[in-house]
């Protein structure tokens, strides 16, 4: 049973890092169709992770990323996703382990109730968990850190959400100047912005 565990861990691991791939894709996929969308986070995941599963933790993330990016706020922007998600994909079998994340008040859980780790699922659910609960981009990403587990890609995807929901300004100051190559990341920013913006 243990050996079995270890490869369950190591394929959820690798599902994580395909969360963390995907996402920063949104930009350049909101001018495209929904199954022009699927398709392509299809393919991408696939390179890592290519279980159904793990694609529709990614088609949820990159989608609420998208409204995010239209000046919805977290909440509004989650509803859109939900509906969207169930009437796109409602007949996909693997849906169903997204239940929690789609028929539930997410945001009403307590933290006791939110995993980070064990499960891909569990990474979607705290980091869509932790932008509906945090007063703003600060909050967001420390509380995404003090749920322990899998906390370097909970915190990577709640701040990319919160991120897309307010730009670089909502970024503490201090946290961007502590930044290896500060300039060259925040102008790689700048151009994924321009073109998200370009696409809308």
């Amino acid at each position: 049973q243990e050996p079995e565990r270890a490869v369950n861990m190591e394929r959820d691991t690798r599902a994580f890092s395909v969360f963390s791939r995907t996402l920063p894709l949104a930009g350049s996929l909101s001018g495209l169709t929904h199954e022009e969308r699927f398709k392509r986070i299809a393919q991408v995941t696939s390179l890592t992770n290519g279980s159904m599963r793990t694609v529709l933790g990614s088609y949820i993330l990159v989608e609420l990323a998208l409204e995010l990016s239209g000046g919805r706020s977290p909440a509004e922007a989650f509803q859109r996703t939900r509906k969207h998600v169930t009437s796109r994909l409602g007949r996909e079998p693997e849906l169903a382990a997204y239940s929690r994340l789609l028929e539930e008040d997410l945001a009403a859980l307590g933290e006791e109730e939110i995993y980070s780790e064990g499960e891909a699922v569990h990474v979607v659910e705290a980091s869509v968990w932790c932008l509906l609960t945090g007063a703003d981009f600060r909050s967001v990403v420390l509380t995404a850190v003090n749920l322990g587990g899998a906390t370097h890609t909970t915190a990577s995807l709640a701040g990319a959400l919160a991120g897309y929901a307010g730009g670089q300004r909502v970024i503490p100051v201090e946290w961007i100047r502590r930044l290896v190559r500060s300039d060259e990341i925040i102008g790689l920013a700048e151009r994924v912005f321009e073109k998200t913006a370009a696409r809308r």
